[in-house]
């Protein structure tokens, strides 16, 4: 409705229910005052006709808004209601009360009315007990029909403003102030109807009104003659729909039109236009069913191939395999299956066609993909795919045999992991030179004892004074030669260690030796700032060896090179004296200015010796102190937490992140055994997975200064180990909360795989807010992992039987530990103290029941301690998740843990 018909309609109604309100006045003193203020002609006149005529009018105009707002047609009641029940409640009430007085004064207007048929008791009786309520009249019965029907208008327009916009078939667009044709309301009449047919399931009937409408609609009548099976007549809808769409420019519907017509070349084109205008933006249309459907148009016309790439840059793969192997490209029809996991299907279709290296590698796939890892991994090894048998290997436990593989691959990073952790070094150390990373292989060739390939293996890693000492071990005299032959005799850093090479030599006496490569490295060479020291001791060697002339010019040819050097000048002084070999000492000013030419680069040779060798022992010495020794650039360091076996913990502030965390720089010691650097990047991997309420997660790791370091999250708090001591009373207080908080964080790792091989009072926290949290997962062990070399982790005195005997961890180990970590807030002591803890790997070892250590504990606390610490790991609970189970059921005991 428009606003100028809704204000028309307004006055009209402010109107009738102002003469409706004069009526019920008039009626008033008609009942009260008739024949006193105007003559009977006129009540007469009134009562009857024009009280008529009024109630007709205002009829008239009810039927009007309704007709305005719903339409009088078929279902107008239903429309009715729908509108009525929208009124607002209070106006609802008030109608709805209205209705019942109406109610009330149409039957006693009847039976006034009807008084001649009725009995005279009767009427008497009824007279006699309603007369003194009631003020009835023709006329006033006219009055209570108009006010229901202004209620009734008033109501309705309520109802109808609350509507929805959607549901106001017939009416105006607000935003558009103009009548609509008579042409838009029947399409809109139209559209209502075959949506009502739709729901009533009568799709036929419905899809010839939207074919009636014009090619707007004729793709929905299309779809619903195609549910009805008029195939035929949806094709002919399904054109004129493609037709209109591509006149309006938009080609992806009308390819869809198309598509669904079959009209397979017209659906080729509009989709080839959309995906080149859209360059595959998702959010304009769905792009997966476009790019189905113009896969199956390239099909539908005999262009397979074509399909098939289509399909299978797009990840439809399945449908490429087919489109491929229509066009006898058998080759692309196995990559298409393999790629979608058809392994199988791609197998035999290769093998049919005689495609028999492509078959090969689909039939180890297709092993791998059934579960049997040793005969898919011996297929692929078989084959030549090594790299492809190396995973199945390594899935299926066999790691020398997926080493092996990876080995063949050339893939030496995988090979070098695998080869150590499974004990073959030398194999490691071949990856390792394989991979270029000489310096490494020599690393390690030296830990295995392998003395002649790690010399050469230093010695193409360009650590040639490493080489010169390894070569010197095993008295490889060429080898050190040719060491000598690449040291540079400018590079001060490199020959001032080999310097201290050749006197360590002399201090092991090995004179001879000594003066034989000294003379080889300084063979054809001037003294200079570098070599200098070198033809010193040279020099001295000879004369103590007796050859006094040679070693005199050797230090008179030292002395012409430095002249400022007044060290130099006096040997060579000497010399000459007690050789006779002449040699005329610098003027005095020629020395002064030489010396200042060469005090300053000798002084800073020296400098750079004592620093050298002080670095060598600050990196063996276990004296780095961050608190004192420098800034890190991201991390600030503001107090050391604790120190121990491992390294030592810092209070830390991360400068890029602006949080609190605790850095633990290891110790040094870790860095020289390449096992336990890889071990170290390869267990950090699994800790970083952890999040957990209950546990402190590893935010970081990375090499800094010469150390490995881990970045943990920061818990302000205090460990069990401090509150044992110092608070007795609130560890037993919350005693069985504080251990199935820490049991969670250990499920949660144990669920990842993660064992943590270290559980100890010291390593579980309580913090500020009361929470319990496990720490120090750093250097955990993951579960499929193996132990390597004779290492052992964690604290004795809490630590499983098992892992002190170098057998391999399990979950069970950590429940041990957890439960001696608990016996000691529990009883006060370890469960084996000093020559007791011997005790402990004997078969039947079982420590003191805590129990009677502690006469008020209560037996059922003492008996899930107690199972935790057996001494065969299977007799103990099976995963903490029985634990958890078992700390429940104690909480729901009313006893006292402790009395």
């Amino acid at each position: 409705m428009s606003y100028k018909g809704k204000k028309v309609l307004s006055i009209i109604l402010w109107l009738a229910s102002f003469v409706a309100g004069l009526a019920v006045v008039m009626a008033v003193i008609e009942r009260f005052l008739r024949d006193k203020i105007l003559p009977s002609q006129f009540w007469g006149f009134f009562s009857t006709r024009a009280s008529i005529f009024f109630t007709l009018f205002l009829f008239i105009i009810s039927v009007l808004v309704v007709h305005q707002a719903l339409g009088l047609r078929v279902g107008i009641t239903r429309e009715v209601l729908k509108v009525l029940k929208r009124t607002p409640r209070w106006f609802s009430v008030f109608f709805n009360g209205y209705l019942v007085f109406f109610f009330i004064y149409l039957v006693d207007w009847l039976v006034i009315n009807l008084s001649r048929t009725l009995s005279p008791s009767f009427f008497q009786f009824y007279y006699s007990r309603t007369q003194f309520f009631r003020i009835w009249s023709n006329l006033g019965m006219q009055t209570v029909l108009v006010g229901a029907l202004v209620l009734f208008t008033l109501t309705f327009i309520f109802g109808y403003l609350k509507r929805p916009p959607w549901e106001r078939f017939n009416q105006y667009s607000d935003k558009v102030n103009k009548e609509k044709s008579k042409a838009e309301k029947k399409v809109l009449r139209r559209l209502e109807k075959a949506e009502r047919l739709i729901e009533k399931g009568r799709r036929y009937r419905a899809g010839r009104i939207f074919e009636s409408l014009g090619p707007e609609y004729a793709f929905r009548a299309g779809n619903l003659f195609a549910q009805t099976g008029r195939n035929e007549r949806s094709l002919r809808c399904y054109r004129v729909a493609g037709a209109y769409y591509q006149k309006a420019n938009c080609p992806a519907k009308a390819g869809e039109a198309f598509f669904w017509a079959e009209e397979w070349e017209a659906a080729c084109s509009e989709y080839e236009i959309f995906l080149h205008e859209n360059e595959f933006d998702e959010t304009k249309h769905s792009m997966e069913s476009v790019l189905d459907r113009y896969g199956e148009a390239l099909f539908q016309l005999g262009r397979f191939y074509e399909a098939g790439l289509h399909y299978f840059d797009h990840g439809f793969f399945m449908q490429a395999a087919s489109c491929f192997e229509k066009s006898g490209d058998y080759d692309e029809a196995g990559k298409a299956y393999s790629m979608a996991g058809e392994h199988k299907k791609s197998y035999h279709l290769l093998s049919e066609k005689g495609i028999e290296s492509m078959a090969d590698l689909e039939k180890c796939r297709w092993l791998l993909q059934e579960g049997k890892f040793q005969e898919a991994a011996r297929c692929f090894e078989e084959h030549g795919f090594y790299r492809d048998a190396g995973r199945a290997y390594e899935v299926y436990g066999m790691t020398l045999s997926a080493a092996n593989c990876f080995y063949k691959a050339k893939d030496y990073s995988k090979a070098v992991e695998l080869f150590i952790e499974v004990g073959d070094d030398e194999r490691a150390v071949d990856s390792y030179e394989q991979m270029g990373d000489y310096k490494k292989a020599a690393e390690l060739a030296a830990y295995v004892g392998l003395q002649g390939r790690q010399a050469e293996l230093f010695l193409k890693a360009g650590d040639t004074i490493s080489a010169v000492r390894s070569f010197i071990l095993i008295d490889d005299k060429d080898g050190i030669q040719r060491s000598l032959n690449s040291i540079s005799d400018i590079n001060r850093k490199e020959t001032g260690k080999l310097l201290e090479v050749f006197k360590v030599l002399i201090k092991q006496k090995r004179i001879a030796e000594t003066l034989h490569f000294l003379e080889f490295f300084l063979k054809d060479k001037q003294p200079n700032e570098a070599t200098a020291q070198h033809f010193a001791l040279l020099a001295d060697l000879k004369k103590k060896l007796g050859y006094s002339a040679s070693a005199a010019e050797l230090m008179i040819k030292l002395a012409c090179s430095f002249p400022g050097n007044k060290e130099f000048i006096d040997k060579a002084i000497q010399a000459s004296r007690e050789t006779g070999i002449p040699y005329e000492a610098p003027t005095d000013d020629t020395a002064v200015l030489a010396e200042s030419d060469h005090t300053d680069s000798f002084s800073k040779s020296e400098s750079d010796a004592d620093n050298s060798t002080v670095t060598q022992t600050f990196d063996q010495e276990f004296i780095f102190d961050l608190t004192s020794d420098g800034k890190l650039e991201r991390f600030e360091i503001i107090s050391e937490i604790g120190r121990g076996a491992m390294g030592v913990v810092y209070k830390a502030r991360d400068r890029r992140l602006n949080r609190l965390v605790a850095f633990k720089m290891l110790h040094p010691e870790y860095n020289k055994d390449p096992r336990v650097v890889l071990f170290f990047k390869r267990e950090t991997r699994f800790v970083a997975q952890l999040s957990h309420p209950n546990i402190a997660i590893l935010h970081d790791v990375g090499y800094l200064k010469g150390r490995f370091y881990l970045v943990m999250e920061y818990v302000d708090g205090v460990t069990l180990k401090y509150l044992v001591k110092k608070y007795p009373k609130y560890i037993r207080s919350n005693f069985l909360a504080l251990w199935y908080e820490a049991a969670l964080g250990l499920q949660h790792a144990h669920q990842m795989g993660v064992l943590h091989r270290d559980i100890k009072p010291s390593n579980i926290m309580i913090s500020k807010d009361r929470h319990v949290k496990v720490v120090d997962f750093g250097l955990t062990k993951n579960a499929e992992g193996t132990l390597f070399g004779d290492r052992v982790w964690g604290s004795q005195s809490f630590q499983a039987p098992e892992c002190s005997e170098h057998v391999k961890a399990s979950f069970q180990s950590d429940i041990y530990s957890l439960g001696a970590t608990f016996y000691l807030l529990a009883t006060g002591q370890t469960p084996f103290k000093g020559e007791d803890n011997r005790i402990k790997f004997e078969p039947d070892a079982l420590p003191e029941l805590p129990e009677k250590l502690v006469p008020g504990m209560s037996q059922s606390l003492s008996d899930t301690i107690m199972k935790c610490l057996y001494r065969n790991p299977e007799d103990r609970y099976r995963s903490v998740k029985e634990l958890l189970t078992a700390l429940k059921l104690l909480g729901t005991l009313k006893e006292r843990l402790f009395y």
